[in-house]
């Protein structure tokens, strides 16, 4: 005795191998008196379900032949042959042709089509089968549902859905966003168009727009989602909406195809949110069993249990021929006797929620049939909102801004982020997240470095926040009316003024010592010398040709007669020669406007530098030549400027947007990078707390002119459920947020940066007495003045010098005049000695 046997094929067919078709429909023997072969086809274009058909059939149907009859001769001596011919692309006429032929000369018993532009001319072939009462091969046509079907039970749907809402007038109720694919025509859609009056956006579905699409749909302020996707494209959609946070109850989800009910989201995302209706063909446990999980298995799922009585009724050798109402998953059968079959109507099976949470609402016929329980929106609490929260991933966003965030030192690279980051946010976060109990949560950096302000449209961390890519940014963004239109803020964390940070030059001492010399230029003072050389030269001259009375006007006496001219004044007696006085009038003409000239450079000098030394306003920045100044770009400071009704902080934006080229710096480390370049000096506008760490961190920088206080918060997503647990975390961790600040702003003065300067100046600078007490702005200092004290103390240091070399010059003189005298005396002793030439 023959065993019974199942054996398959299946082939994928195109347009450029029509070969592959009759390969595909091989010719089925006749039947004799020994074996049976019955062969079925199944022609399906879209997905692919060869293997799926190939399973159902040897897993359900096959085995329910040996249940039904075990013994049955028949049964136990027919193979039967499962052909799928998977379509992925049209064929084109000659395709067609081959195929009808194969089908008409290869005794097939069935053959199982999905409905699509080659059904009707499949369904003209009439061939022969040598199956004992089935004379011809009968065409099965199980999909898919006509779009005018399916828009009549999406609009009873959503319409319900819609009445049981709080305001059902709302206009925002009558927009919505339609994901489809290929498979659907949306000229054919002209039922929703003409529910939702007041628009409805469509979405053709490719994997590289999703998280567009859902970010438009977001802007739009649309609410009613509908989903008419196969299960691939349905979960990528899924996965994106949930990281996106759009599973909130402020959307209302419609899906058909995609089969959602049917699974559970992987183990990452959890989610209880009732706000996703599903309408899809079987109860979710009836198609959980048979382990169906696309609408395309559910469909060849009811084609071959359309063949299984037919299939029973020859094996079994059961007399009665088929004559039935089938029930399938996707709408009820009529089984005629000769194996044709009509669909009375089509099901679809409507759910509510997903998850644990979902549960069958009503169902829907196309004959007329609908019944949906009444489900009104159930309120969204923060509980339940907060316990989806530790079910799955907790996306925050930040920006590296020590020492609010900050990296962490010694820590690879490689970590996770969130062990490498470290500051007065970050920490406060943390704690607040395991308060919470929210343990499964990362961080990741804003990508373009912004906080963000409107231009045009937002960016930065308020973009990120208003698309839904982030549960939280953890930065000291600053709580502001147009944010606050578009993004939730916590309650206010700490508040921070604006402030200057510029870098204070290092000096030169020496400089600062002879800062008397300055008013003049060295060309000056270099001719000033000269007069007074050439001056006491032509004094000298004169005087040699005409003698002074009673005055000695030698080159010696001149250089110091007309040098003390200049300094004291007058020095005392003036040549009595016409010629000499009128060379001195002049001399005192050209000595008043001299000093005239150094009192008022001095004066402006001490007055510039000390403007240019000041800046300890907006004011007085702006009025400083000397500085260039700037704010990092996309921050609160940026907007404030901008918006202020100051003229002075509008001309302030102004140079900084129009006219320095560092206005707008991309950072705070690129701002301290230009304010070592000491070519030029350079302010920073900013956040008061972090140019305070900066002055404290960096080595001669000065923080000043604080201004307009501003609260800086956490950032939430709009429209979010969970934000009352974060303010009451922040209102209970108040002293903590002061611990904090505290710990990260004060930097501890061994942990500082070592400015020492070691250069030669820098040890001048060093060893030059301090100012005892403060200093006045402007006033001259101890330094100021030390060049002139130094030249008194060089000037008697020299006089000394030159005293003792005068005592020693005068005193070896003396004694060369005591030896001559001596030796004359000798001379004239030895000379009286000598006897005369008369004795």
């Amino acid at each position: 005795m023959t065993t019974t046997k199942f054996t398959s094929t299946s082939t994928v067919t195109t347009t450029a191998t029509t070969a592959a078709v009759t390969s595909a429909l091989p010719t089925t023997p006749p039947f004799n008196n020994e074996t049976y072969l019955i062969s079925l086809a199944i022609i399906w274009n879209g997905e692919d379900v060869s293997t799926e058909a190939k399973r159902q059939f040897a897993s359900y149907i096959f085995p329910s032949f040996a249940a039904a009859c075990p013994t049955s001769s028949r049964l136990n001596r027919t193979s039967i042959n499962l052909v799928v011919v998977q379509l992925e692309t049209l064929l084109n006429l000659d395709d067609v042709q081959i195929l009808q032929n194969a089908l008409s000369v290869s005794n097939y018993l069935f053959t199982g089509l999905k409905s699509s532009p080659l059904t009707p001319l499949l369904e003209t072939v009439l061939s022969n089968t040598t199956v004992p009462g089935y004379y011809l091969m009968n065409y099965h046509t199980v999909a898919p549902m006509s779009l005018t079907l399916l828009q009549d039970a999406l609009v009873k749907v959503i319409d319900q859905r819609i009445q049981e809402s709080s305001n059902p007038a709302d206009q925002r109720n009558y927009r919505a966003a339609l994901f489809i694919d290929d498979s659907i025509d949306i000229t054919q859609m002209t039922q929703l168009f003409r529910y939702f009056r007041y628009g409805l956006m469509f979405f053709r579905y490719t994997d590289g727009t999703v998280d567009e699409s859902l970010i438009s749909v977001r802007q739009s302020g649309i609410i009613n989602i509908i989903v008419l996707l196969p299960a691939v494209s349905g979960d990528k959609l899924k996965l994106a909406a949930f990281k996106l946070n759009m599973f909130s109850y402020n959307y209302r989800w419609f899906v058909h195809r995609a089969r959602w009910v049917n699974a559970n989201f992987d183990n990452r995302m959890v989610t209880y949110s009732t706000n996703v209706t599903s309408m899809e063909f079987g109860r979710v446990h009836d198609t959980l069993r048979y382990d169906l999980r696309t609408t395309s298995e559910v469909l060849v799922f009811d084609l071959e249990s359309i063949w299984q009585p037919y299939l029973q009724q020859y094996l079994c050798d059961e007399k009665t021929p088929v004559n039935k109402t089938l029930r399938g998953f996707s709408g009820s059968f009529k089984l005629n006797p000769n194996g044709s079959v009509a669909r009375l109507n089509w099901r679809l099976q409507i759910y509510r929620g997903l998850e644990a949470k979902k549960h069958q609402i009503g169902e829907w016929t196309s004959d007329g049939g609908f019944n949906m329980l009444p489900y009104p929106d159930p309120a969204r609490t923060p509980e339940l909102s907060l316990s989806e929260l530790k079910l799955n991933p907790f996306n925050i966003v930040t920006l590296i801004i020590p020492p609010y965030v900050m990296y962490k030192s010694g820590v690879s690279p490689e970590a996770p982020l969130r062990q490498r980051l470290t500051g007065m946010y970050i920490e406060l976060c943390k704690e607040i997240l395991a308060d919470l109990g929210i343990t499964d949560y990362d961080f990741f950096l804003q990508p373009d470095e912004a906080f963000g302000v409107f231009n045009k449209t937002w960016n930065g961390i308020i973009r990120t926040m208003m698309d839904g890519r982030a549960h939280l940014a953890c930065a000291p963004v600053t709580i502001e009316t147009s944010r606050k239109e578009v993004v939730s803020f916590t309650k206010p964390l700490h508040s921070s003024q604006q402030s200057i940070l510029y870098k204070q030059p290092p000096g030169d001492p020496v400089a600062e010592m002879f800062q008397f010399l300055q008013p003049l230029d060295t060309e000056i003072w270099l001719t000033i010398l000269g007069v007074l050389v050439y001056v006491a030269i032509v004094l000298a001259v004169m005087h040699k040709i005409i003698p002074n009375q009673g005055i000695k006007l030698d080159l010696y006496d001149s250089l110091f007669f007309s040098f003390a001219e200049v300094v004291q004044g007058t020095s005392g007696a003036v040549p009595n020669q016409i010629s000499g006085r009128i060379v001195v009038a002049f001399f005192w003409f050209f000595t008043l406007f001299l000093l005239l000239t150094y009192i008022a450079n001095y004066a402006a000098f001490r007055l510039l530098d000390g403007v240019q030394q000041q800046v300890d306003s907006l004011q007085s920045l702006l009025q400083n030549s000397a500085f260039e100044f700037g704010v990092i770009r996309n921050t609160v400071t940026v907007t404030l400027l901008q918006t202020s009704t100051f003229v002075y902080m509008q001309q302030i934006y102004s140079l900084l947007a129009d006219t320095f080229p560092n206005g707008l710096v991309h950072n705070e480390t690129y701002a301290l990078q230009i304010m070592q370049n000491d070519s030029f000096r350079y302010a920073l506008i900013g956040d008061d707390l972090q140019n305070k760490y900066l002055a404290e961190t960096q080595c001669n920088l000065v923080n000043t002119g604080q201004f307009y206080e501003l609260k800086s918060a956490l950032v939430l997503p709009p429209g979010n459920e969970y934000g009352k647990y974060f303010d009451e975390q922040i209102v209970r961790m108040s002293n903590r947020i002061i611990e904090l600040q505290q710990k990260f702003f004060h930097v501890p003065v061994e942990s500082r940066k070592d400015c020492t300067d070691r250069t030669f100046l820098g040890y001048v600078k060093n060893y030059t007495p301090k100012n005892p007490w403060p200093v006045k702005s402007g006033a001259l200092t101890l330094t100021n003045t030390l060049g002139i004290a130094m030249i008194n103390l060089f000037g008697c240091i020299f006089a000394l010098i030159l005293s003792a070399i005068e005592r020693s010059f005068s005193r070896l003189l003396q004694r060369r005049s005591e030896v001559r005298r001596k030796t004359q005396v000798a001379e004239a002793y030895a000379m009286a000695q000598r006897p005369t030439m008369l004795e």
